[in-house]
């Protein structure tokens, strides 16, 4: 289970965020390895935050937030 949605800094690829049972979260791309761990926090996007910050900047992608839903 997880969600992807597209890299606010660029607008041509999908980040993905992978949900695991046990409430961690792995982002995976196919230039960003997975490994990568957040808190999540909300049962939906619309109330969704992740700590800490998204940071795929490595690879010239977004770095930023998402709190309560929002992408910042």
């Amino acid at each position: 289970m997880g969600f992807t949605f597209e890299c606010p800094h660029c607008r041509q690829v999908r980040l993905g965020v992978a949900i695991h049972q046990d409430g961690r979260i792995d982002v995976d791309h196919a230039d960003i390895q997975a490994g990568y761990v957040w808190k999540m926090k909300g049962d939906s996007f619309e109330n969704l935050s992740l700590t800490p910050s998204v940071d795929a900047s490595k690879y010239g992608h977004w770095h930023g937030f998402i709190t309560d839903g929002e992408i910042r």
